[in-house]
């Protein structure tokens, strides 16, 4: 993240690999607090990706922030 700090036009990437990576951590160890640590960047990223209605890639970002809640 440090590589796309807040303002960079793809930090909604990082925050959604860095959610992508929590959770598949989470499928292998089962440690709960990484879904928990899972959802913020997802929210973040969503909140990024919604502030540009035409942006393509909302659909993929909805469907990540569902699945982990």
């Amino acid at each position: 993240l440090a590589l796309r700090p807040t303002g960079h036009s793809h930090q909604f990437i990082s925050l959604n690999d860095l959610a992508n990576s929590l959770g598949d951590r989470f499928e292998q160890w089962h440690i709960l607090s990484d879904l928990d640590e899972a959802v913020e960047p997802l929210r973040v990223a969503l909140v990024l990706a919604l502030s540009s209605p035409d942006h393509p890639h909302i659909s993929i970002f909805i469907h990540n922030f569902a699945n982990s809640l």
